[in-house]
């Protein structure tokens, strides 16, 4: 079995459930309305009413790097709303840093009871971390614009950047979380969520986007695809890998098949399986290639014990042939 012409990458990319572009696009599907992170930008952050905070950090050599932003904002009480808009900006730099830790938590109240908020609510996070030596940002938004029985009147617009370059490990969490409608009370205003996740030179990296608007998860069933990471040289074990994997994705509680294909690629043979999870589907391989196919069995097999240890689901585990080494993938939904 030949390896295939495709870098880790792209290899990751193509296990991977579909990048934020395309969670975006899904959002307008579902009736939301995304905005660009230049139209949040394009928005006024100060005047003569409203709340508008903005907050920067920067870090930049240092040993142990720390930050924590609490940003909680109630506009409103007891059947009187916040009539005016709310900005919050915050930005993080970290840079050559050996260890670098990052924790946004912001939470907007606009609204009192059976009084919706009656104005704009803007919240953007920018989080970049470049040359360090781990990297971990961690980011939660809580908007609430409406209460019993009356939903918000006014748009809500939340944009999160997720930027990491060139570090020796990254990882950004993100969960957004919006409220502007209650039981017989719909928005009169657009939601708009925009994340992005830019990873670029990391050893390792790790993204997780989780957004909820009105009580109902944006990230349930987007569309994913397992492609094989390898060529088979019959058909006959196109199909039969194909089947052992997706033997594997029926077990996994929330996926749903949605198409499967065999395609020949220069008298070899591969497949694709597309499907909806609510899980993202992650791939492990090593950083370095092995001499000899023993030494990657070997070690493919250990890491499938220690990803099942923790409570994963591995799909797939195939050893690739690299030119004259040796090397494998390991398809995996990591635990919840």
């Amino acid at each position: 079995m030949k390896m295939k012409k495709l870098i880790a990458a792209a290899l990751v990319a193509n296990l991977s459930v579909a990048a934020s572009a395309s969670g975006i696009e899904g959002l307008r599907a579902a009736g939301f309305a995304p905005i660009t992170m230049e139209q949040i930008k394009a928005r006024p952050v100060t005047g003569n009413k409203g709340v508008s905070i903005v907050i920067n950090n920067t870090n930049i050599n240092n040993g142990s790097s720390s930050v924590h932003n609490n940003v909680n904002v109630n506009g409103a009480d007891l059947g009187t709303p916040g009539d005016n808009g709310v900005s919050v900006a915050i930005n993080n730099n970290s840079f050559h840093n050996n260890t670098s830790h990052v924790h946004n938590n912001v939470n907007v109240h606009n609204a009192g009871v059976n009084s919706p908020g009656k104005d704009d609510i803007g919240v953007e996070i920018n989080n970049n971390s470049t040359h360090n030596g781990a990297s971990g940002v961690d980011t939660v938004v809580n908007v609430n614009n409406s209460d019993d029985g009356s939903a918000g009147e006014d748009n809500i617009n939340v944009a999160v950047n997720n930027n990491n370059t060139s570090n020796g490990g990254a990882s950004a969490n993100t969960a957004v979380n919006i409220n502007n409608t209650d039981d017989g009370a719909y928005s009169e205003g657009n939601i708009g969520v925009n994340i992005g996740n830019h990873n670029n030179g990391n050893a390792s990296v790790v993204s997780n986007t989780d957004v909820t608007v009105n009580g109902v998860n944006a990230n349930a069933g987007k569309e994913a695809v397992y492609e094989s990471p390898v060529l088979y040289r019959y058909e006959s074990q196109a199909q039969a890998a194909m089947e052992k994997v997706l033997n594997k994705l029926g077990n996994v509680k929330g996926v749903q098949v949605l198409s499967k294909k065999i395609t020949e690629c220069g008298y070899r043979f591969n497949f694709e399986i597309r499907f909806l999870s609510k899980r993202p589907l992650r791939a492990y391989t090593p950083q370095k290639l092995y001499t000899y196919p023993v030494q990657a069995e070997n070690l493919m097999y250990n890491k499938v014990l220690e990803l099942q240890d923790r409570s994963g689901q591995v799909i797939s585990a195939e050893l690739i042939e690299a030119g004259a080494k040796y090397t494998y993938v390991i398809a995996y939904f990591p635990a919840k």
